[in-house]
């Protein structure tokens, strides 16, 4: 998710290929929201957004699943009514 989210902020940013070269260009940090920030504040920055888009999915997965349900009720005929 992250790595989606940073690559449609800046596309022509280029990740890092080898362990030994895993510092963020200022480009990429820039599209990130963290220039400027320590390795450690951007961990916790990602780490932030990451629990935040979690929190947001699993309130549209519940609110998807309130539909889905009130929809079907609606959909059911009554007792004893017939289908035509």
């Amino acid at each position: 998710m992250i790595i989606g989210m940073s690559w449609m902020a800046a596309p022509d940013a280029q990740c890092p290929k080898s362990p030994e070269n895993t510092a963020l260009s200022p480009e990429q940090a820039k599209a990130c929201g963290n220039a400027g920030d320590t390795q450690r504040r951007t961990v916790t920055t990602m780490i932030g957004q990451l629990k935040e888009i979690r929190s947001k999915m699993l309130s549209l997965k519940s609110r998807n699943e309130t539909l889905k349900n009130e929809v079907s009720l609606s959909l059911k005929p009554a007792k004893g009514a017939r289908l035509i």
